[in-house]
């Protein structure tokens, strides 16, 4: 028998109306999306932290100072690409590819998580005795 506690004042889920059982099923799926959100961050922190340590193994020498153009930083130094392997290129895609995503789920995160308080405020208030 699932509860909840608002206030000091436990719940049972089963006797809440429609509205406030949607309300809390909101909540906990919420509750879950960040769980798995947190969990993919996870994921792609150690596959950007290992293609960046793959990418640094295999730098070639860095550009000359004057060299603008097909030239990439990394750490502050740059690197023309055409020097590259095929195999850290790819690497370096990925890299990048990760840290965008990372970045997209940043995002998501805070976007769910602003829905979760949303809905955990819309509960209270549905919960509350002045409703």
């Amino acid at each position: 028998m699932a509860t909840l506690t608002f206030d000091e004042q436990t719940y049972q889920v089963e006797n809440l109306s429609d509205d406030a059982r949607a309300r809390y099923n909101a909540v906990q799926f919420a509750d879950k999306k960040l769980r798995d959100l947190k969990e993919l961050t996870a994921i792609l922190q150690t596959a950007s932290r290992t293609y960046a340590a793959a990418v640094q193994a295999q730098l070639p020498d860095p550009a000359h100072p004057n060299k603008k153009k097909g030239v990439i930083s990394i750490d502050g130094k740059k690197y023309v690409l055409d020097d590259f392997e095929t195999e850290t290129k790819q690497q370096l895609f990925a890299l990048q590819q990760t840290d965008r995503r990372l970045e997209d789920i940043k995002l998501e995160i805070a976007l769910v998580d602003t829905a979760r308080n949303a809905y955990i405020q819309s509960l209270q208030q549905h919960l509350s005795p002045k409703h």
